[in-house]
């Protein structure tokens, strides 16, 4: 009876409650495996996101810690070039941080020992006003301009070391400025009225603060340009690391483009990085 009754499971269908539990077992496994899928996706996922943070952690101290051993070794190869120097009496400097770095103040000895500028400008009173205001006393022929705001950073400044009559500090206000699609940028208040009829062979931009300027920062220069350069020049932007200060050079090369002036441009690596815009004929000192 048995045997008869499981051919006839055979032919005929099962019962619609006996089918639809098997769909529901069916549907459940189903669930279950897609459950089963979708935690382990979301595993690999995190994962994949915990290595990617990790990875980028890990390029960002490469990162720096190729910044500070390049800093140290701009540190040795600028020690070692002033250790003979007769003008530079005060070989005691602190770079770094808000100053500039082992690199500027190497590439900036260079320039003053070597290539001898006699109209020079200075944007922002710090650690290299130090080394150009003993350069200023040691020739007679040098004029020496530091722009500065902080009328109390001045006077601390003053106490740690004097100036030359051939060196002079311009106190100048700071305001907020517009250049083109950027609505907000610092700026010295009153330079162009201050500086648009002098000239300069080097021209140092380290100030004003630029650390929380968005597209541009320092555009001070541009609003004397290119009346202010000789036909030898060098510009030394500071912090170019940063897309503002970077952008601002940008906008002098377009500058010097739009009136025919022949130069080129140089990068030093450091901590920090600069930028030198500076006539053909110096191009030596790009690669220093």
């Amino acid at each position: 009876m048995s045997f008869i009754i499981d051919k006839l499971r055979k032919i005929f269908p099962p019962s619609i409650h006996s089918f639809n539990l098997e769909m529901d077992r069916v549907l459940r496994a189903i669930e279950e495996e897609r459950q089963s899928i979708v935690s382990l996706s979301q595993k690999i996922d995190d994962q994949n996101q915990l290595i990617s943070n990790e990875l980028k952690n890990i390029s960002l101290q490469t990162s720096q810690i190729k910044k500070q051993t390049s800093e140290a070794v701009w540190a040795h190869i600028f020690h070692d070039t002033i250790v003979e120097s007769t003008w530079l009496k005060d070989k005691t400097f602190s770079p770094g941080r808000w100053a500039v770095g082992y690199p500027y103040l190497y590439v900036m000895y260079r320039i003053l020992n070597e290539v001898h500028p006699k109209r020079i400008l200075e944007l922002g009173l710090g650690q290299s006003t130090k080394m150009i205001a003993q350069y200023a006393t040691s020739f007679d022929d040098v004029k020496h301009v530091v722009v500065e705001n902080d009328k109390s950073w001045i006077d601390f400044m003053l106490k740690s070391f004097q100036l030359s009559e051939r060196s002079s500090i311009v106190q100048l206000d700071l305001e907020m400025a517009t250049y083109k699609e950027d609505k907000a940028i610092r700026v010295y208040k009153n330079f162009k009225e201050q500086f648009v009829h002098s000239k300069f062979d080097f021209i140092l931009i380290d100030g004003p603060i630029g650390s929380d300027m968005q597209q541009y920062s320092r555009i001070d220069i541009l609003n004397i340009l290119p009346g202010c350069i000789g036909e030898d020049f060098v510009i030394m932007m500071d912090d170019c690391e940063r897309t503002a200060e970077n952008q601002t050079t940008l906008e002098i090369e377009r500058c010097l483009k739009r009136y025919s002036i022949p130069y080129k441009r140089g990068r030093y690596v450091g901590q920090k990085e600069f930028v030198l815009i500076l006539s053909k004929n110096l191009e030596f000192i790009t690669s220093m």
